[in-house]
């Protein structure tokens, strides 16, 4: 089955009449002044691909070109383009010029599907965008329970969201120990702040103040970006949390040897 779940409180439509490839599901969601378009769709390895790419043509065919696209899914299709260590299939074959020809991209470039011993790992699962969507990150995580296939991560970035989330992740810190300090003190003597004086609103004076220390201030204190940590999840017991560490480097370990005792391990 597939599905696709969204937050609390996003306003969002369910997009049925793009619903051609009977195992599929869309919504469209509305950020600010951005419209985005998630599609969700799993292709059967028996099902005719070329069906498949009719269907999924005539469904971007009704989604306007100024809207931001995502596709995800078990596609059962690979190509050595999307994953150095893969082999065209039938599948990857048709499906890879029509994504070519509806304009998207493929951002997934490990496998994703873990197959038994002996037999290489595929990427099957795509993260797919058009030109007018921002991608950020795409990544896999461990399975979802038993599943053999790795769970997909993909961060995209939105304009209306794209300061808030650069104030959430990472702070500046000025690191004071490395400054310049005589030219420092030299530019701020220097500076002319006559605008500071005779501005008529306070609102003005410190503007031009902020602005002009701030732009020395960076010219003579290096600084770096430090990323935030993100707050512990009140559920999550200290005993939990060493065994999701211990879960996710077992998982690292298989997926670098491929051998069936670290598989079992994990």
């Amino acid at each position: 089955g597939i599905l696709i779940y969204l937050k609390n409180g996003l306003q969002y439509s369910d997009r049925t009449d793009l619903k051609i490839w009977s195992e599929s599901t869309w919504v469209e969601l509305v950020v600010g002044c951005q419209v985005l378009v998630i599609g969700c769709l799993y292709r059967p390895p028996s099902s005719d691909p070329s069906s498949f790419a009719d269907s999924l043509e005539e469904s971007i065919d009704k989604i306007p070109t100024n809207y931001q696209i995502i596709l995800v899914g078990d596609f059962n299709a690979s190509s050595p383009s999307w994953c150095p260590t893969d082999h065209y299939n039938p599948s990857g074959r048709i499906l890879e010029p029509i994504f070519q020809t509806l304009g998207l991209t493929q951002h997934l470039t490990s496998p994703t599907h873990l197959r038994p011993d002996g037999v290489p790992n595929a990427l099957l699962d795509l993260f797919l965008t058009n030109k007018s969507c921002s991608v950020v990150d795409v990544c896999t995580h461990p399975p979802i329970g038993n599943s053999d296939h790795l769970a997909v991560e993909g961060i995209v970035s939105l304009d209306t969201m794209k300061n808030i989330q650069k104030h959430q992740d990472c702070r500046k810190i000025w690191c004071y120990g490395k400054a310049d300090r005589p030219n420092l003190i030299r530019d701020l003597q220097n500076a002319d702040w006559t605008p500071v004086t005779t501005a008529t609103h306070i609102d003005a004076a410190w503007d031009f103040w902020k602005e002009t220390f701030l732009s020395i201030t960076e010219r003579h204190i290096p600084s770096k970006k430090l990323k935030q940590l993100k707050p512990k999840l009140p559920w999550v017991t200290t005993k939990e949390e060493r065994e999701i560490k211990l879960k996710h480097y077992l998982f690292r370990t298989f997926k670098r040897t491929g051998l069936a005792p670290d598989r079992e391990a994990f």
